[in-house]
């Protein structure tokens, strides 16, 4: 088993083994499985890991103690699948690795692409467990209550850094002048030295307006923080 594998077991505190699938077509149990693993996950806000072991046994606290011992997880959710003509018996049991009594969910699902009752097994299975929608809703509506100053910091951080450069080159077109200005500069030197004081002189004025721009830019960013809503 690769070391990512076995991280991801031992991070996970439920998995899945599946101990039951009758005369079942191995497509169709895949199926109920990933679709059972994707509600848990919805549910969960985790992924459940599934057991590789697909072997017979049944629901019972000693058995879901050797699954967890093997998979890492606290909890384990035995399924198990009964082949009909038409629907297919699906019964979960969820048991807890200390062995505590085990909480049963079943239900009939018509054979197809998708079984959306699976939905109903994973919340009776976890009733008290908040979905991934509710905690993307905490989240989005506490990261509107606490608006984030660091954007507009970091924008007036950089205007300080292009302020400084542009000062630098500055400093270099007028030394370069103050040069050509005190005379005794050698004929081949003074187009280069004209042309370092112009290009220093056009950098420095462009970094100088590119700082004031992001300054204006992180100044009004700020307000907008400030006296948006959440603001202390």
């Amino acid at each position: 088993m690769s070391t990512t594998i076995l991280a991801a077991l031992i991070a996970s505190t439920v998995t899945i083994h599946v101990s039951e699938t009758s005369d079942l077509a191995s497509d169709e149990a895949k199926s109920i499985v990933s679709e059972l693993s994707a509600a848990l996950t919805s549910r969960l806000d985790e992924a459940p890991v599934l057991d590789s072991d697909w072997s017979k046994c049944a629901p019972s606290a000693q058995n879901a103690e050797a699954v967890a011992r093997r998979t890492g997880a606290t909890e384990v959710v035995f399924l198990e699948l009964y082949d009909a003509p038409s629907r297919i018996r699906v019964v979960a049991s969820r048991i807890a690795s200390e062995g505590s009594a085990p909480l049963v969910a079943e239900t009939d699902t018509p054979r197809g692409l998708s079984h959306p009752e699976l939905v109903k097994i994973a919340e009776r299975l976890f009733p008290t467990m908040r979905s991934s929608s509710e905690l993307s809703m905490s989240t989005s509506v506490s990261s509107r209550e606490a608006p984030s100053r660091l954007g507009p910091v970091t924008v007036l951080v950089a205007g300080g850094v292009a302020l400084g450069a542009g000062l630098w080159f500055g400093a270099k077109s007028v030394s370069a002048r103050d040069e050509l200005a005190g005379g005794g500069v050698p004929t081949d030197r003074i187009r280069p030295l004209v042309d370092e004081a112009n290009g220093n002189a056009l950098l420095g004025n462009v970094l100088f307006t590119t700082a004031g721009a992001l300054a204006v830019g992180a100044l009004v960013w700020l307000a907008m923080i400030e006296s948006g809503p959440g603001a202390e």
